[in-house]
């Protein structure tokens, strides 16, 4: 069955049978083996490999700020974005501890601080949570030199490259 679906999965792909092998890390050989008409039979342990490569891709719904990001072409408008959240989360962090400090910092049971300041730390949680993948993705563009001498954000594919 695996095979048979296997086999779907690439003449509906236009995956070669090397192509094939690099993406499992076996030889070309075995693949050849897996698919020949008196075949071997595909190991197990390659059965969830297999399955997860040829499983039908689901496009990931994008939260309101990675839109906002994404739609931002130019290198200092996605700095400037950045810099905003991470200024936000800074703010937000000081309020939660000068509010530590001036009432709770003498009690031994923290519970009733973390009760009144949870709206806080969960608004800092939403901010980080998309400001650090979105701040890693923007100093890989950087890195990797994906922005023009005018900061305008290029592809690859669209520079030729």
């Amino acid at each position: 069955m695996l095979k048979r679906k296997l086999q779907a999965w690439m003449v509906h792909s236009g995956c070669t049978r090397k192509r094939l092998a690099e993406l499992l890390h076996v030889s070309h050989r075995t693949v050849e083996g897996w698919l020949a008409v008196k075949s071997r039979p595909i190991p197990a342990k390659m059965h969830s490999a297999i399955e997860d490569l040829i499983a039908p891709r689901t496009e990931r719904t994008l939260s309101p700020s990675e839109k906002e990001f994404y739609e931002l072409q130019d290198k200092y408008a996605r700095d400037c974005w950045l810099e905003k959240r991470i200024e936000r989360i800074l703010v937000l962090s000081h309020r939660v501890m000068a509010y530590w400090e001036a009432n709770y910092r003498y009690q031994s049971d923290d519970s009733e601080f973390f009760e009144e300041v949870t709206d806080l730390t969960m608004e800092i949680r939403d901010i980080s949570k998309d400001v650090t993948a979105l701040g890693a993705h923007h100093a890989d563009c950087l890195l990797f030199d994906e922005y023009d001498e005018d900061g305008q954000y290029r592809r690859f594919e669209d520079a030729g490259r």
